[in-house]
């Protein structure tokens, strides 16, 4: 896979590319959807998605 996908909860892999907002506990993507980052990994989803944002 490519590196644009992360695995953002159990069940969701998401394209990194089409988010469009973090929130607490939450990421909106450019759809519209927000798909829910468990409470217990959120910093460490929040850490490793503005790395990849940088990487870009």
């Amino acid at each position: 896979m490519p590196e644009v996908f992360y695995p953002l909860r159990r069940g969701y892999l998401v394209n990194t590319l089409y988010i469009v907002a973090l929130r607490r506990f939450e990421a909106e993507l450019i759809s519209g959807i927000s798909i829910p980052i468990p409470a217990l990994t959120y910093t460490q989803v929040k850490r490793d998605l503005q790395e990849l944002i940088e990487k870009k």
